[in-house]
């Protein structure tokens, strides 16, 4: 989980035994960033998180491995310097994200962590995107957002979107919705 202890200015990545306890920062090398939004790979094998330093508005996307004394930041091409809410596909080997600093809006983004390379998986020109999550199969990708009819974003209109590997998004919620996430059996 994350934690602030200075009214929010910055984000730890925090760690706690089920049975309760005392909270302990997660990683062990902690790069200077603040760090919110972990999310762990399906299988365990390391943590995605969003990490951006504290005196801008960029932020990137930070991997760690399972005990987090490996952290490397992605080395992400053909994107803004706003990316957040990071889900992991299930080989392991790329997470969706949502890109705020795209041209005209925000975008889904599949990222390789290993490369970088980037790829678009919706246009801002005709949604206007929040949180992703990538379902356990990886053939689809659930995220909360809007058409992008001109107006600005607000959050109170998202709704439920599903993206299938290949093919348009097409809304599943019906009225507003948000934080979207996958149950074990897809």
């Amino acid at each position: 989980f994350s934690r602030s202890t200075d009214g929010g200015a910055t984000w730890r990545l925090m760690a706690i035994d089920r049975a309760g306890g005392v909270a302990r920062a997660f990683l062990q090398n902690p790069p200077v960033v603040s760090a919110t939004r972990g999310t762990w790979s399906r299988h365990h094998i390391g943590l995605a998180f969003t990490g951006g330093p504290r005196t801008n508005d960029s932020t990137a996307l930070w991997v760690s491995d399972a005990t987090g004394t490996k952290v490397a930041r992605i080395a992400a091409q053909g994107v803004s310097p706003r990316l957040m809410y990071p889900s992991w596909a299930p080989d392991g080997r790329s997470v969706v994200a949502v890109d705020y600093g795209a041209t005209g809006g925000s975008t889904l983004v599949r990222v390789d962590v290993t490369t970088g390379v980037s790829v678009p998986l919706t246009q801002p020109a005709q949604f206007l995107v929040g949180m992703p999550a990538v379902s356990p199969d990886g053939e689809w990708i659930a995220f909360a957002g809007q058409q992008n009819l001109g107006a600005p974003y607000d959050q109170q209109k998202n709704q439920i979107w599903l993206v299938p590997r290949s093919g348009p998004p097409r809304e599943v919620s019906r009225g507003q919705g948000r934080q979207p996430d996958w149950s074990p059996d897809g």
